[in-house]
C-alpha cells in the first residue's frame, strides 16, 4: 500500500521534475465511481470504454502512457492514464490544469488533445498519437539539415507553449 507521506513526497518531486505548469487553478470533481480495485491499472488488451490498450508507452511516478486503438474512429491515440492514487486533492487538481493546458494548446508542433474523462472510475487523457516518438527518430542518423529542422519544430512548439504561460517540465 501507498503511504499519504510518500505520495505528498512524490508528488513534490514530481512537481519540481516534470509535467505541465500553468498559471490556472481549476479543480475537477471527484469521479462518481471507482474501478474495483482502486490501485489497479489497465493491462494490455483490455478495452477502457472506446478504447482498447495496445502497448504501455512510458510509465512515469504519476501516470502510465499507453497506445491503444479509438475503436470508434479507428485511429491510434496516445491514453494517459494517471495512477489511481492520485485522483483526489492536489494531485487531481494537477492533472485537471494538465487537461485545461493542453486542450486550448492548437499547433502544427504539438499532438492535441483529443479527449478527456472518467471511464469507469479512471480519469483517461487520449492524445493524438504521432508516427514515432522524438527518441525513436533521434536513434537512427540524419543529416544536418533534418536536425536543424527537428531543433527548430521543438523550439516553434515551445516558444508556443511558453506565449501561451505552459511549462513543460519533461523537455
Amino acid at each position: 500500500t501507498t503511504s499519504a507521506t510518500s505520495i505528498t513526497s512524490t508528488w513534490q518531486r514530481c512537481k519540481t521534475e516534470g509535467g505541465f505548469r500553468g498559471l490556472e487553478a481549476v479543480t475537477l470533481p471527484p469521479p462518481e465511481s471507482s474501478l474495483p480495485n482502486p490501485l489497479a491499472m489497465p493491462r494490455v488488451g483490455q478495452k477502457l470504454g472506446k478504447y482498447k490498450l495496445q502497448a504501455k508507452v512510458s510509465e512515469g511516478a504519476f501516470a502510465v502512457v499507453y497506445r491503444a486503438l479509438d475503436t470508434l474512429e479507428g485511429q491510434p491515440v496516445a491514453l494517459k492514464l494517471p495512477h489511481a492514487e492520485h485522483l483526489n486533492g492536489e494531485a487531481l487538481d494537477a492533472f485537471t490544469r494538465e487537461v485545461r493546458l493542453a486542450a486550448r494548446l492548437e499547433h502544427p508542433n504539438i499532438l492535441g488533445l483529443k479527449n478527456a474523462d472518467f471511464i469507469d472510475g479512471q480519469l483517461v487523457l487520449a492524445f493524438a498519437l504521432g508516427k514515432e516518438s522524438l527518441e525513436d527518430r533521434l536513434a537512427r542518423r540524419m543529416s544536418l539539415a533534418t536536425a536543424l529542422d527537428l531543433g527548430e519544430q521543438l523550439l516553434e512548439a515551445l516558444a508556443f507553449a511558453h506565449e501561451h504561460k505552459v511549462l513543460h517540465c519533461g523537455v
